[in-house]
């Protein structure tokens, strides 16, 4: 039998945690920036509507100082009694309208500087928010499959060191299960267990809202798929969905979750991440003990069908049906 020298599952953890991270600090860091692309817009917005009354008021100023220079010019004539041809100075007026037009050309530039920021800001926001939706996606759907598989190879090495050193992945009883550091380590621990010793294989089905639109549908109960979803375990051969729970005896199942599960069900079909059709004939569920299977029997009465293992004195466990 060949080995690995594991060092230290700690590392996976670790990067975990800093994966979780980062998701955070990059929405904070998206929201921050999105924050100051709204408040720049909005003082652009108020100096755009700034210089678009400047210039209404410098066109006014500059159309009465026109009147004004007209009126001067037109106040020329002749004096019969001096003989002489009488020009008023218009001076004052014209330098009244050089100074209208002065003033308008300028609003006027400051008004177009406004309108050619406010375009190349609005160009680049939107380009922004293109970038953001996709780190959305990011950090929603790929780091937290990336926490999961952390997660899963975490559990898969715990339970490849408990069989190198001649123990089972779980200790002699189902009680054991208590002894995990927390619920997720416990329940990744069961999925390994039940993808080597039950399946004998993993294979996860990824169920996405925006691929699966036919899942949007209300039910009865006025709701439809609201959240991404992913299963257990899948069996190809029929069709059978599969959620391992590895829970105490008093612990109740994720009642949404298995509305969910319902869903596809009824629907008979899903769009895994590729895009690919995935027939669904069945939901199960595998409980660590037939207490949890007995806790939850009514929950999924006419929705699920239940499972349960029973440990053997050596540490293996054996598969059960929990009858109705």
């Amino acid at each position: 039998m060949s080995s690995a020298n594991v060092r230290s599952i700690q590392t996976l953890t670790d990067l975990k945690t800093r994966l979780a991270r980062f998701g955070a600090e990059s929405q904070a860091a998206l929201q921050r920036m999105e924050i100051e692309l709204r408040r720049t817009l909005e003082w652009l917005d108020e100096r755009r509507r700034h210089w678009e009354g400047q210039v209404r008021r410098c066109e006014e100023i500059a159309r009465q100082a026109q009147a004004a220079v007209q009126w001067c010019h037109d106040s020329a004539f002749w004096d019969p009694y001096t003989g002489q041809f009488y020009v008023p100075d218009c001076s004052g007026p014209e330098a009244t309208l050089r100074r209208a037009i002065e003033w308008l050309r300028k609003a006027q530039s400051e008004l177009a500087n406004v309108r050619r920021a406010t375009s190349a800001l609005q160009e680049a926001g939107s380009a922004f928010q293109r970038q953001a939706q996709r780190q959305n996606r990011l950090t929603e759907k790929e780091l937290v499959e990336a926490q999961a598989f952390l997660e899963r190879r975490a559990a898969a090495l715990e339970a490849y060191i408990a069989v190198g050193s001649g123990g089972a992945p779980f200790a002699q009883t189902p009680s054991s299960l208590s002894l995990q550091p927390n619920s997720a380590q416990r329940g990744a621990t069961f999925e390994v267990w039940a993808a080597t010793y039950v399946f004998q294989t993993k294979r996860r089905i990824s169920v996405s809202v925006v691929l699966n639109q036919h899942l949007a549908q209300v039910d009865e109960s006025g709701l439809g798929l609201l959240k991404d979803r992913m299963s257990d375990n899948y069996v190809d051969e029929d069709g059978s969905l599969w959620d391992m729970k590895a829970y105490g005896d008093d612990s109740i199942i994720n009642l949404e979750q298995l509305q969910d599960y319902q869903l596809m069900m009824s629907a008979g079909y899903v769009f895994d991440a590729d895009g690919v059709r995935i027939p669904i004939t069945s939901v199960n569920y595998l409980f660590s003990s037939r207490g949890a299977a007995e806790k939850n029997r009514a929950y999924l009465s006419g929705m699920a069908t239940a499972w349960y293992v029973e440990w053997q004195p050596d540490g293996s466990g054996e598969v059960h049906l929990l009858e109705e």
